[in-house]
């Protein structure tokens, strides 16, 4: 039996290019 999905997490904003 395959574990359950994990719900992905809100779209953090991360400014990698500022």
């Amino acid at each position: 039996m395959s574990p359950t999905p994990v719900p992905m997490p809100p779209p953090y904003v991360f400014n990698a290019d500022s």
